[in-house]
């Protein structure tokens, strides 16, 4: 292989690790969250603002997790 197909293949496999770290702690987010305000808002009945905001924090990153247009992930 000569040296151009050798760096896409490097940048590829970067790509996908930076695809499986994404998805693997986006998941981990999305379940802590979602167990969080389980728990305050059905279990303790104290759902306050905070929990709003980290709704709203969850729901920006992961729409921007998935856009693949999206300037900080796109590099």
């Amino acid at each position: 292989m000569d040296e151009t197909g050798d760096q896409h293949s490097i940048n590829q496999r970067r790509q996908d690790g930076l695809v499986i770290v994404t998805v693997v702690f986006t998941s981990l987010s999305i379940l802590a969250v979602s167990t969080r305000t389980f728990l305050r808002a059905f279990m303790l009945r104290k759902f306050g603002p905070d929990d709003w905001a980290m709704l709203g924090a969850l729901v920006c990153f992961a729409a921007a997790a998935a856009n693949p247009k999206s300037p900080k992930l796109a590099g």
